[in-house]
């Protein structure tokens, strides 16, 4: 008689968990090796830092180290045509000017306009107005306009200087947790944004547009037009910076959204502030150390999600691995199984285990898929198996059982010669140990251990016979009290391989032996659920 599996240490345990992985692999560029927290400007291929040491100008695409100016340590701005940076001092009282070249054009300490003197305190800002040589200098409620090249004052106007200064083709902001005042190049008012809560951040792109976000974690975005703004519907507690072209957001902490979906775009960025250049063609990471990726994988960034609608209609007992299908940017579509999350209304209809979409009985229900920040819905009917019942495909089976030592259908029986069944090399493992090494032939995994001679064991996986139901009640009802059993609190891991292809994979938790006539036995393995999973003749 065969050998029953008995006493053996669990291994391992059955682990359907999959590592995560990024939809969008940014490839890495290069790395400037710097302490780098603030104080940073991106122009072009250039990024500027500036401390202790001077303004430094790195090369993107090298992390190389191009030159070293002696300025001061606040680095403010550089020109959009980088013929000029600006630089203040520690206190805040001296603006230092430099040309393309690194030498010191000015030191400006204060300034003048129609007779009036302007001296520079420590809350000091200054922004060079796009593709010009003016310099807008925020000081003691004044915004002072001075022509860098022509060096002279041009405009004085006073306001609220209290908060961030930026700048873009069109306007000037001013913003602090409480509003957002809007100026024109000339320095003319064109409007002050005052949200109803405190906000985080804002940002403002050199094409006009304005978004912030509150410490509620909600985001308003304005267009070309200051007066109107949108609510966007995902929400950050992050300071936030979007790309000129508005398409994106980054956060500080490595966060980044696509604006046209709202979600979240899953990314290898390392969690630090995230930078972008100006078209976007880079992603900079600024945590210490700087790095820079190349974003031509952005375009796969998924914009689409819906269920595989294969899973739409179902014969009950039948099971698949679940699946979605998402559409990217760039218009290819990817079916994805792993790391996504499958919620079922109705455990009675369908459900989900160990990896696959399991139809337990006729009806509706309506199934959920989570993947990344994509969630979408189907509804699934599964319909009546036309197949006899559990129980009557149990006694068709035990009577052929008992009539030819053979199961239904199989096309060999216990002590044909072995030499004839030609099929797939076949292996039983449980716990990783070699159990039966045999042929498969369609359904049934046929072994010996007899020299070779006869079969002396068929093995069917329930799974190949798409009965994965079956209960130990529902086979006692047919073949009677087991002889014996055994039980394994524990668990063991059983597995069925067929070629080079792992069949079936359970954690067994008892084994029955039932007697059948001509002197066979039937071992039945159950999982950690009740059902049967493997019917073993010997």
């Amino acid at each position: 008689m065969k050998k029953v599996v008995a006493g053996l240490a669990l291994l391992f345990t059955l682990n359907f968990t999959h590592p995560v992985s990024a939809s969008v692999s940014f490839p890495i560029i290069s790395q400037i090796n710097d302490r780098v927290y603030y104080n940073y400007i991106v122009r072009g291929n250039t990024f500027y830092y500036a401390d202790d040491d001077g303004t430094k100008l790195y090369d993107l695409n090298t992390g190389t180290l191009l030159r070293t100016d002696d300025t001061e340590n606040y680095l403010l701005d550089v020109s959009t045509d980088e013929n000029w940076s600006v630089q203040k001092d520690v206190y805040g009282q001296v603006l230092s000017i430099h040309d393309r070249f690194g030498d010191k054009v000015v030191d400006l300490y204060r300034l003048s306009y129609n007779d009036v003197e302007y001296e520079f305190e420590y809350y000091l800002d200054a922004k060079f107005l796009p593709n010009t040589s003016t310099l807008v200098i925020a000081s003691e409620d004044n915004l002072i306009f001075y022509d860098v090249a022509k060096e002279k004052v041009t405009f004085v106007r006073g306001i609220d200087t209290d908060g961030t200064l930026k700048v873009s083709s069109q306007y000037i902001t001013i913003g602090n947790d409480s509003s957002i005042r809007v100026m024109d190049h000339k320095g003319q008012s064109v409007t002050e944004i005052l949200p109803t809560e405190r906000m985080i951040s804002y940002d403002l792109t050199s094409s006009n547009e304005l978004i912030y976000n509150t410490y509620s974690g909600r985001i308003y975005r304005y267009k070309t037009n200051l007066e109107e703004s949108s609510l966007v519907p995902f929400k950050t507690s992050e300071v936030i910076d979007m790309n000129e072209s508005g398409t994106v957001v980054g956060t500080r902490d490595g966060s980044l959204y696509d604006m046209e979906t709202s979600k979240r775009i899953f990314t290898n960025l390392p969690q630090a502030r995230i930078a972008f250049n100006q078209d976007t063609s880079k992603i900079l990471v600024i945590d210490g150390a700087v790095r820079v990726y190349n974003t031509k994988n952005l375009s796969k960034r998924i914009i689409n999600m819906k269920i595989n609608p294969k899973l739409s209609s179902f014969i009950e007992r039948n099971e698949v691995t679940p699946s979605v299908i998402t559409t990217s940017k760039d218009k290819t579509s990817s079916t994805i199984t792993s790391n996504v999350t499958w919620r079922t209304d109705n455990s009675q209809v369908v459900y989900f285990s160990k990896g696959k979409l399991i139809a337990k009985s006729p009806g509706k229900a309506t199934i959920k898929a989570t993947f990344e920040d994509f969630t979408a819905t189907m509804n699934v009917t599964v319909k009546k198996d036309p197949r006899p019942s559990n129980t009557q495909w149990l006694k068709s089976q035990k009577k052929i059982l008992d009539q030819k030592g053979s199961f239904l259908n199989a096309p060999f029986k216990i002590y044909d010669a072995y030499s004839k069944v030609k099929g797939t090399n076949g292996k039983l493992y449980y716990n990783s140990e070699l159990y039966v090494n045999g042929v498969f032939k369609d359904s049934w995994l046929y072994g010996t251990y007899r020299k070779k001679k006869t079969i002396d064991e068929i093995i069917l996986p329930l799974s190949l016979e798409k009965r994965t139901d079956v209960t130990e009640k529902e086979v006692t009802s047919v073949f009677g009290k087991p002889k014996k059993v055994y039980k394994y609190e524990d668990g063991l891991t059983a597995k069925v391989i067929r070629g080079t292809k792992t069949l079936d994979q359970n954690k067994v938790k008892r084994i029955n032996l039932y007697t059948i006539k001509k002197n066979h036995t039937l071992q039945v393995t159950y999982d950690d659920k009740g059902h049967a999973r493997y019917m073993h003749l010997f």
